[in-house]
């Protein structure tokens, strides 16, 4: 059920993995844990925490007031070899996805560019290697200030091992000089307000720089049975993950399927535990924190009592830490779908069979005929979890749909007249185009109506007296 993990896990990985790939020499020392804390944006206590399990495991040497020393006995070139040869069969369809995605961010991210973040831009494109080409993605994409986008570019380059290997064999991954100019005629593009030319020159950028990483990577692998190959998984870091978010997000998402349509009930504490195979406390701290959101409701004598999607939840208690991050959350998982949702939908509705396009304009059209066109980006969002061609886009798109869920009581709650109609115009729209198979224009309607959620959302969240800004405070790998 379980598989969040907090930031000291994310740095205790970045570490040992660099070691046992062999990027560090003998001598070599880790950054100060200040130094450290201000570049993962954690706490010194998270950095510490990381640090204490990689000496505890043999992979530093610390002696009271010195630098840390690596261990250098720790390298195990085989590692990098397994590690790449259980992915390289699944990267023909990561790649591709992770263009998509990456190129319609970097461009949003190019439209916010100030003259000195050019500037700071063609410094790293100068001095490129291997380390600032990703400090040059990570660089651009803080302009969007999301922690969930800097998440997945940590997690998508962590897959690739790209943070684990040697910066002197930058060379054998890349064609530098022709980085240098790519990047400079991106910059120059977006000076000139050609968005257009950005994207298109983002999307040749990644896959030109793929065909070399393949080639080096195929150099460096063996073959791994299929059923052996690793996927790619997103994991979104928590400050304090906890099994109950994971175990609401499952009933969040259970409720939405409509289980429980007819069963109003949830079990017990205890039968809960036994089904999810958690602790009763945990069970108790999720029941909790549905309550709190106002998915649910505790009886006395009865039990807790869940609503259906057809049915109006209670008011949020959003005076609690716990919901105000779950909301974080759902704000930026809406808003990294407003900038990929066009892109990500007509891949998406081209590959659809006619079964499933069916069934999902017979769900579009009954949400439209019952007063329940607000949920029809929450609709679409779940299908391109299950059905877009690309596995990597269908992880994506599902931990940002089990995101979306905790923004229910806000989605739902657009019943003024004008977003109502706004609601209804952007359905039918979708359902139109979708039925005369003109899927660009079905993709620019879906694209349309996640920017309009996103500002309606924005808005209904402020009326609630939550500061936007606040939200974007959550921590997040700057990888500067």
């Amino acid at each position: 059920m379980y598989n969040g993990q907090s930031f000291s896990d994310l740095i205790y990985q970045f570490y040992s993995m660099r070691i046992q790939f062999g990027y560090y020499t003998e001598g070599d020392t880790l950054p100060p844990i200040e130094t450290l804390s201000r570049d993962f944006r954690v706490s010194t206590l998270t950095v510490k925490t990381a640090l204490k399990q990689l000496r505890d495991e043999g992979y530093i040497i610390t002696c009271g007031g010195k630098a840390t020393k690596v261990n250098t006995s720790h390298a195990d070139p085989a590692s990098a070899v397994r590690f790449l040869s259980a992915r390289m069969d699944r990267f023909a369809d990561f790649y591709p996805a992770n263009e998509m995605i990456f190129s319609s961010l970097l461009t949003e991210s190019f439209r916010l560019m100030e003259e000195k973040d050019f500037t700071c831009l063609l410094e790293l494109a100068d001095r490129l290697a291997a380390d600032d080409l990703m400090r040059f993605y990570s660089f651009a994409l803080q302009k969007l200030n999301n922690s969930l986008v800097m998440n997945l570019l940590w997690e998508s380059s962590l897959y690739q091992g790209l943070p684990f290997l040697k910066a002197k064999r930058s060379s054998e991954l890349y064609d530098l000089n022709k980085i240098r100019r790519s990047l400079k005629n991106l910059i120059r593009s977006s000076k000139e307000k050609d968005f257009q030319a950005v994207h298109s020159g983002f999307l040749n950028f990644q896959r030109t720089n793929r065909k070399h990483l393949v080639q080096f990577y195929a150099e460096q692998t063996v073959p791994v049975p299929k059923e052996e190959q690793t996927p790619f998984v997103w994991h979104i870091y928590r400050e304090r993950p906890e099994i109950c978010y994971s175990l609401a997000s499952h009933i969040l998402h259970q409720i939405y399927l409509g289980h429980y349509h007819e069963t109003h009930f949830l079990p017990s504490y205890e039968k809960m535990a036994e089904l999810y195979g958690v602790s009763v406390s945990t069970a108790r701290r999720t029941i909790r924190l549905l309550c709190q959101l106002g998915a649910a409701q505790s009886i006395n004598g009865k039990g807790t009592r869940i609503f259906s999607m057809e049915e109006s939840w209670l008011p949020m208690d959003c005076g609690i830490p716990s919901i105000r991050r779950s909301l974080a959350f759902f704000i930026q998982a809406l808003e990294l779908v407003k900038y990929t949702c066009r892109d990500v939908s007509q891949t998406f509705l081209k590959k659809l069979t006619r079964q499933s396009k069916n069934a999902l304009l017979q769900v579009l059209e009954h949400d439209l005929t019952f007063d329940r066109s607000e949920l029809t980006l929450l609709h679409i969002v779940k299908y391109i979890a299950e059905y877009h061609p690309c596995a990597g886009i269908r992880e994506i798109y599902f931990k940002l749909f089990e995101l979306m869920l905790w923004g229910y009581p806000i989605m739902t709650g657009l019943k003024e007249s004008d977003s109502q109609r706004k609601c209804v115009e952007y359905a039918e729209m979708i359902i139109h185009t979708l039925k005369t198979n003109d899927f660009l224009s079905c993709a620019d309607a879906i694209g349309q109506l996640a920017v309009w959620k996103f500002s309606a959302a924005d808005d209904a969240l402020c009326r609630c007296g939550f500061d936007f800004e606040a939200f974007r405070l959550l921590p997040s790998i700057q990888l500067m």
